[in-house]
């Protein structure tokens, strides 16, 4: 693994990239879902696949708030450090951000439905 990628993994933490990649994956799956949303595909499916769809848009707002909850935290944290441990808050809080960003964008086709 090259250094400067394993320096930036070691300074994200396991927790905020899982729930960064959970958020990602829920953004795709909303993309996805809005793409390959057709009536012959709906006879087809299978149980387990109607069960997702049911399950993934709940957890949507659930992650934006834990996403947001854990931006926060990364901006007061960042406003209390100095050097190199601010801009490495600063960065976490960006893509954070972005993620969130993300999440929201894809997701309003669909709940812009249900209105």
């Amino acid at each position: 693994m090259n250094h400067s990628i394993k320096q930036a993994y070691d300074s994200f933490g396991l927790l905020r990239l899982s729930l960064i990649g959970l958020v990602l994956a829920n953004a795709i799956y909303a993309l996805l879902r809005s793409m390959l949303a057709s009536p012959a595909a709906a006879e087809h499916s299978a149980k387990w696949m109607e069960n997702l769809a049911v399950i993934v848009p709940t957890l949507a707002p659930l992650l934006l708030v834990g996403i947001f909850f854990d931006y926060l935290m990364s901006k007061v944290r960042a406003a209390d450090a100095e050097g190199d441990l601010r801009a490495q808050f600063l960065l976490i809080s960006r893509v954070e951000l972005w993620a969130m960003l993300f999440l929201i964008l894809s997701w309003i086709p669909f709940f812009v439905t249900l209105y």
